[in-house]
């Protein structure tokens, strides 16, 4: 065999390679780091009512489940997922269409400054922003932080400090 040949088959080899190690990279990246249990392994997760529930991955329906929802591997991290999730439906305020057309009635919401690495509060008049959790008050948002900022930052923007 000659040279070439040889590099022509190392080549082709190491592109197969590439490729598999991309499909990697692909499936970690749609992931995000996030846990994904094994084949028959248990998990848990926060149904609608806001109560924790557990299930086998074992099948398709398991499949939707790990897609759609956050899942964890122990009852305690369902747990302070569903406790979050309780207090920010008990603490935010859900404006009404009439209060949107109102300009002058200042909506707050948290957003995470990537630069400052910092959770801040701001206001909006008439604009929606798309996935905030809104406040009726700047204290109310200021006081939500102060008792969930490590929540927030997990669960709405995916930062662990």
């Amino acid at each position: 065999m000659s040279k070439i040949e040889d590099l022509k088959k190392q080549y082709e080899k190491t592109k197969a390679e590439m490729g598999k190690l991309e499909e990697e990279i692909k499936k970690l990246e749609e992931n995000k780091g996030k846990w994904i249990p094994k084949n028959n392994e248990k998990y848990f997760f926060v149904t609608n009512s806001l109560d924790t529930d557990w299930y086998i991955n074992d099948d398709d329906f398991d499949k939707k489940v790990i897609k759609y929802n956050k899942v964890f591997k122990t009852v305690e991290e369902a747990q302070d997922y569903a406790d979050y999730l309780k207090a920010l439906k008990e603490a935010s305020y859900e404006f009404t269409n009439e209060e949107w057309k109102n300009n002058y009635m200042s909506k707050y919401y948290i957003y995470y400054d990537y630069d400052a690495r910092k959770l801040f509060v701001n206001s909006s008049y008439g604009d929606r922003e798309q996935k905030c959790i809104y406040f009726k008050t700047l204290q109310e948002a200021k006081d939500f932080i102060g008792k969930y900022k490590k929540q927030i930052l997990k669960y709405e923007f995916e930062i662990e400090e």
